[in-house]
């Protein structure tokens, strides 16, 4: 796969959706691991609104080639070294992972 476009930006409202639906496939990854129940709407769910109404929590996406490819959320109130921030959430669709999307987004996060 080639990696043409990259973009890592700043998630807006409108891409709050995909961004829902990308966190319940990240949660779907992390079943095994985390003790989650669907809830009645067969969701996972997850507080994704804090990131837009707290100061210092960013959402980020990621596009390949204008194609939704992952997330980051970001928790800046936790500081991590001197100047690096909290990632609450990291995720590369299965589709884009070991061809250096990854990387990419962790870069474009500075």
């Amino acid at each position: 796969m080639t990696l043409k476009e990259i973009e890592v930006r700043l998630a807006t409202t409108a891409d709050r959706l995909p961004l829902f639906r990308m966190l319940e496939l990240y949660q779907h990854d992390l079943s095994d691991i985390w003790d989650q129940e669907l809830d009645v709407h067969g969701e996972y769910g997850y507080e994704l609104d804090s990131y837009w109404r707290q100061a210092n929590c960013h959402p980020f996406i990621a596009m390949v080639n204008g194609h939704y490819a992952g997330f980051a959320l970001i928790n800046g109130s936790v500081k991590v070294a001197r100047s690096g921030h909290w990632i609450d959430q990291f995720f590369v669709l299965k589709k884009y992972r070991r061809v250096g999307l990854g990387k990419a987004m962790a870069l474009g996060l500075r």
